[in-house]
């Protein structure tokens, strides 16, 4: 079976009618890592190792993980369309990847805007049906938002300030029905919590 990055390079830019010659370029990164991130600046989305990135992730089984540079992709094939940072795949697993560093203060209002890059990012490439039909081979399908707060100084947290949290503001599974439609489950991960790959 060929490559997501192989799929993009080829039957994306054929079905959006983009035909940019990207032959030569490298859009993908591999790692069987038990620990690593991945960090994100300027388009560019790298793995990295722990306590470098935005989003941190556990690989106990030693699995290839393949992560594709999907905003930079779409970047170089000059298609005007919101989509996610990054995303990560193996043989079982497909995740779309949104990484976010937020203050306290306007966390709330970047979620809408990563959970809206993650539906466009899904709906755009489930046009293609080699891709879908990729997708569509791994068990676990999931769309990962991670919030890493800035570097700051110690804040404290007394009970009634950790009772009156809005209830966006706590990691987790998130309802979404254009996810789910395609099968794909939202997940909030605030770093340095490490998504699990299983």
């Amino acid at each position: 079976m060929k490559d997501l990055e192989h799929l993009l390079k080829f039957d994306f830019q054929q079905f959006y009618e983009t035909r940019k010659n990207l032959d030569s370029a490298c859009f993908s990164q591999c790692t069987e890592a038990i620990f690593f991130e991945l960090y994100d600046e300027d388009r560019k989305i790298t793995i990295c190792e722990p306590g470098k990135g935005t989003a941190s992730y556990i690989n106990k089984s030693c699995h290839q993980v393949t992560l594709v540079e999907f905003d930079r992709f779409v970047n170089d094939v000059r298609l005007e369309s919101k989509r996610c940072d990054g995303i990560i795949y193996t043989d079982t697993i497909f995740t779309l990847n949104e990484l976010r560093t937020s203050e306290n203060n306007n966390r709330n209002k970047r979620i809408p805007k990563a959970i809206k890059q993650l539906e466009i990012t899904l709906l755009l490439i489930s046009q293609v049906p080699s891709i879908m039909f990729f997708i569509n081979k791994r068990v676990k399908r999931e769309c990962l938002i991670f919030i890493k707060k800035p570097k700051s100084p110690a804040q404290e947290i007394n009970a009634i300030v950790a009772f009156n949290r809005n209830q966006i503001e706590t990691e987790g599974i998130m309802p979404n029905s254009v996810l789910s439609h395609y099968g794909f489950i939202l997940r909030r991960i605030d770093y340095p919590n490490p998504y699990q790959i299983s």
